[in-house]
């Protein structure tokens, strides 16, 4: 029943979506409800960015007739409901505050601060990364209290580096998607079988709206669906913690590495030339590639190759609890880092030349 369960969220799901897509694509049409197009963007052309509204609402449709069909079943779920409703509540705040900014441009610390109040309803149960492990040491760290602040820190970031990537047709979707499928395996490899019906719904439902993003994107997530997306994957691994747990953030970081890779280089670079870390511009990863003259599916494969690397280290190591897996996967994060940096300066060199 489990199995049926797993498949029943990621099939529905995906069905819920590629039904609704094609309503808000038309909607879209009729109100003239297109994303702006500027300096900044690829795109030309008007199209709708509500697939986000399609994502959600898909996943939760889909877990819901997953969770009935558990219900029915003689398997127990020890996660006490207001856990459930607390994350549910998080994930609806989150996909309505992008909405409405997907309409009406809402002031950055107004955004912070709602974003602020999700947060808080995720690490209110107690879901925090208060245990952190100490690569090639094998040791455990118990920062306590911090961990609310790192636990933080960890959300906002998270939600608002996949909202910041969401630049390219395919880009956003298939590193979520392989992020999404990673955490559905990893917990049921851990034994967290509701956190792999989230996973599972969301990996159907962003697979379902990839089918209308490929180049050339019919529909865009919007900030709707990638500030949601961005802060379920980001606060999924806290949902449910059987064991392993001083290993959560490494899980966390490492399925959303590319994202959040890209946004601490942005904000550094900003940083440097005297700009606000949140000030925007056209030097994110894929922008990089494009001027390095890759064309769009050679950064979508470059890109989902990379993610999928870290991802299926993360799920061996869910399978097998070797250590040395975790090792390389945090030596993958420093040549990562080191490739970015080295991008980075070559970028600049060549923008001076100009």
């Amino acid at each position: 029943m489990i199995n049926l369960s797993l498949i029943t969220a990621g099939i529905m799901s995906f069905i819920i979506c590629m039904i609704l897509i094609p309503v808000l694509i038309l909607i879209s049409n009729k109100f003239h409800w297109f994303d702006e197009i500027d300096a900044r963007k690829i795109h030309t052309g008007n199209i709708s960015r509500l697939a986000g509204v399609a994502i959600f609402y898909s996943m939760l449709i889909g877990l819901i007739l997953s969770l009935f069909l558990l219900n029915r079943s003689s398997v127990q779920i020890d996660i006490p409901p207001y856990r459930i409703a607390a994350f549910i509540a998080a994930f609806f705040i989150i996909h309505m505050i992008g909405l409405i900014d997907d309409f009406r441009n809402i002031k950055p610390r107004y955004k912070f601060l709602i974003q602020i109040a999700a947060a808080l309803l995720v690490m209110i149960p107690g879901r925090t990364f208060s245990l952190l492990h100490i690569p090639f040491l094998n040791m455990t760290l118990n920062i306590g209290p911090l961990g609310y602040i790192l636990t933080a820190v960890w959300l906002i970031g998270a939600c608002n580096a996949v909202n910041l990537i969401d630049g390219m047709d395919g880009l956003s979707g298939g590193i979520t998607a392989i992020a999404a499928l990673c955490l559905a395996l990893t917990a049921v490899a851990m034994g967290n079988i509701l956190t792999a019906i989230i996973s599972f719904a969301l990996f159907g439902s962003i697979i379902g709206f990839l089918v209308f993003n490929f180049p050339p994107a019919k529909i865009f997530m919007g900030d709707s669906g990638s500030l949601f997306i961005g802060f379920a994957l980001a606060s999924l691994p806290l949902f449910e913690i059987n064991y392993h747990s001083d290993m959560t953030l490494i899980i966390s970081v490492s399925i959303l590495f590319i994202p959040v890779m890209d946004t601490l280089t942005s904000m550094l670079r900003r940083l440097r030339r005297g700009q606000s870390p949140f000030h925007p511009d056209r030097e994110h990863l894929h922008h990089k590639l494009m001027d390095r003259h890759f064309s769009t599916n050679q950064i979508l494969l470059t890109i989902y190759s990379v993610s999928c690397i870290l991802c299926l280290s993360i799920v061996f190591w869910s399978f097998t609890g070797m250590v040395w897996i975790i090792n390389g996967t945090i030596t993958l994060w420093v040549v990562l880092i080191l490739l970015s940096l080295m991008l980075e300066k070559h970028h600049a060199e060549k923008n001076e030349n100009n």
